[in-house]
């Protein structure tokens, strides 16, 4: 399969010669595509120097190609495809697209379409950006909410130390009360061994 663009006003004539196979119609696809984004929407398919046999003997590539008007027209594009094969859903002559395309009402219904299109893809983008803005909105309240929660925490967590603070006081005596506790045993346990060494309950110790 080979390709060749010509242009003729606003009219893009794609022509294909050689032989055409099914794996190849990707490959077209992929290309129309790229015309109709780069603004050439009227674009006329022209399969005249193609060999019939082609689609003669492979009638889902016929099928496949005269479905393709359609599928540019989902894109907001027209495509018309000029094929004298038996089977292809075209014009029998580039001359015979040209005269459709010429006709004022066809040319408005074109333009209608890729207005639509357009106006439609306006809108997805249009959903896309105001659902972006929901979620950013969305994303701050859940920060401002993080912050609000991180301060009460903060708040409740210092409360609780200051609380924990106050019973230790209450709980833990003095450094000097400490001691004097601790002197009063050693001077009972001492006063305790004497007396049980006078009794001789244990032995005296040295």
């Amino acid at each position: 399969m080979k390709l060749k663009l010509e242009i003729d006003g606003d009219i893009t004539f794609l022509v294909v010669s050689e032989a055409v196979d099914m794996k190849q119609l990707p490959v077209l696809k992929a290309g129309l595509k790229k015309l109709f984004q780069s603004n050439k929407k009227t674009i006329v398919l022209d399969f005249l120097a193609v060999p019939e046999t082609c689609f003669q003997q492979d009638t889902a590539m016929t099928s496949e190609i005269s479905q393709l008007p359609k599928w540019a027209q989902e894109l907001g594009a027209q495509l018309l495809v000029a094929s004298g094969a038996d089977g292809v859903h075209g014009y029998a002559s580039r001359q015979g697209a040209l005269e459709y395309l010429q006709v004022e009402i066809n040319r408005l219904l074109a333009t209608e379409n890729q207005l639509t299109h357009e106006l439609a893809e306006a809108e997805q983008l249009k959903a896309e950006i105001r659902k972006k803005l929901d979620t950013n909105a969305a994303e701050i309240a859940k920060l401002k909410n993080l912050k609000k929660d991180h301060s009460r925490l903060k708040k409740e967590i210092t409360q609780l130390e200051e609380a924990i603070q106050r019973q230790l006081a209450r709980r833990i005596p003095p450094v000097e009360t400490l001691m004097s506790i601790k002197q009063k045993n050693t001077t009972v346990r001492n006063l305790l061994i004497t007396v049980l060494e006078q009794e001789g309950a244990i032995p005296a110790q040295t």
